[in-house]
């Protein structure tokens, strides 16, 4: 200690804040908040990323990480841009693994003509390592036909 008591005020300070920054961090992470390679969905986080035919998906986790509050994913049905969604789906835990999914009759938004139709949306996820989302997603309407199954992968957005 008397080595650092000799050295100049200014690093002394840089220490001392290098100190302070790094207690902060670690209480932060006890506080409940996941760590890095956590697989628990992080409440009201905002993953974003893309399907496996390279179109955009996201999905909103609710504040009290029950549930995923909203799911989109952006497909392309007879030559028109489709945005397809689903809401509410409650997250379970099973086996240490967190999961959702959802079913149902949902509104199709096709672009760039602003139509419209009901369609049979199905969406599975699961929270993995690195705050990602993985799953599936599938959309069946008269416009579309069936999609079959198509992957996504979303990553926590953090800025």
């Amino acid at each position: 200690m008397s080595r650092i008591a000799n050295r100049s005020p200014v690093f002394v300070a840089a220490l001392t804040s290098a100190v302070a920054v790094g207690g902060l961090g670690a209480g932060s992470a006890l506080a409940g908040h996941p760590t890095k390679k956590s697989a628990r969905p992080v409440p009201g986080g905002f993953y974003v990323g893309k399907t496996a035919k390279g179109k955009h998906a996201d999905a909103d986790v609710s504040p009290d990480a029950k549930q995923v509050s909203a799911a989109s994913f952006t497909l392309v049905c007879s030559g028109q841009t489709t945005q397809a969604a689903m809401q509410n789906m409650k997250i379970k835990k099973s086996k240490g693994v967190y999961h959702f999914s959802g079913k149902g009759d949902e509104a199709l938004l096709f672009t760039p003509s602003y139509l419209s139709e009901s369609g049979k949306v199905t969406v599975k996820g699961r929270f993995v390592a690195h705050h990602k989302i993985k799953g599936t997603f599938r959309v069946q309407s008269p416009t579309c036909g069936d999609s079959g199954a198509i992957a996504y992968t979303l990553k926590l957005k953090t800025s």
